[in-house]
């Protein structure tokens, strides 16, 4: 009980401290933001999100760094951002691989120089169910997903320390906080984030390093195409529209140049997330039940329509 009274009180002053730093963001007068200083390095940044965040940055100022698996893409989001004037470079390397993270790390020290803005963002969703996974399939999201995250930062982290000064951002997700049909493997990856985001933070707290920032970043579903449809089917009944990239990334880098731990987005929601969080498993499974999301194999007619588009109807 105590417990969760603490929880509730802490919900509490989260919501309270979040209306006033909105307040306050609509009273204070911002300067642009500027980042000639930096080079930023985005994983996953030839497009979709990162490559909206690596426009944001170039305009203001930064370097951009890009690592991608899709050289075409990659190339062309180069060529976009060099077009504006501004400097970015293009690395083809698989996050997937710690060797190719190591190897990649050492050429932008070589090549572009010191890196002081990390944006951990690619990421997969196979949208299946546990007895789906193939060998090898599940492992694979959890090292895309988090274990590439501590691998750049083992990577990039030493000199941000030493010079206490630098910035990473972790791209969590809405799905950081709980469970659900399809994503076992993605959900558990982005908690996964989340929890490592939290005890970075502290522990930079701990070695008085207050240059150098951690941005958790944890937005509900994006207009990018990245997530299947049958993991749309299931999750659309929640009702929340798609955010767009300009806007995640928009508020991403708001949050970068306030130096906030964490940010959900949409905004809107935060408070239903926390108390839908809190809330007691029964009422819980209900309400997921209302919105379509359980039972779906009581919905389906056999097993081979479990393995296509999964569709429901709400009771």
């Amino acid at each position: 009980m105590f417990k969760f009274i603490s929880l509730i009180l802490r919900l509490f002053l989260y919501t309270v401290q979040g209306f006033l730093g909105l307040l306050w963001g609509l009273i204070k007068r911002k300067d642009p933001p500027n980042f000639s200083c930096d080079i930023v390095l985005i994983t996953g940044g030839a497009q979709g999100l990162g490559r909206e965040l690596a426009l944001l940055f170039s305009s203001a100022g930064a370097t951009i760094v890009l690592w991608d698996i899709n050289q075409e893409k990659l190339r062309e989001t180069v060529s976009e951002i060099t077009a504006r004037g501004c400097e970015a470079f293009g690395y083809v390397v698989d996050v997937s691989k710690r060797e190719e993270i190591e190897e990649g790390a050492e050429r932008v020290r070589e090549e572009v120089g010191n890196v002081s803005v990390l944006v951990n963002n690619a990421g997969v969703l196979p949208g299946k169910l546990v007895k789906e996974f193939k060998e090898g399939e599940f492992e694979k999201t959890i090292t895309v997903n988090f274990l590439s995250h501590y691998w750049t930062i083992k990577s990039f982290l030493p000199w941000m320390i030493e010079n206490d000064y630098g910035h990473i951002v972790e791209m969590a997700s809405f799905g950081s906080f709980s469970g659900g049909p399809l994503v076992s493997d993605y959900n558990s990856s982005k908690a996964a984030v989340y929890n490592f985001s939290e005890s970075l933070h502290y522990e930079l707290q701990l070695t008085g390093k207050k240059g150098v920032k951690v941005t958790c970043v944890c937005p509900w579903e994006m207009d990018t195409g990245f997530i299947p449809g049958r993991v749309k089917d299931f999750f659309s009944g929640a009702g929340i529209k798609k955010l767009s990239v300009g806007y995640v990334a928009a508020e991403t880098l708001a949050a970068v140049c306030d130096g906030k731990f964490m940010i959900m987005l949409p905004k809107r929601y935060v408070v239903s997330a926390v108390l839908a969080f809190l809330s007691p498993r029964k009422i819980k499974d209900t309400v997921v039940g209302t919105y379509g999301y359980l039972k779906e194999e009581e919905r389906m007619e056999n097993e081979e329509e479990l393995t296509n588009v999964i569709h429901y109807k709400k009771s």
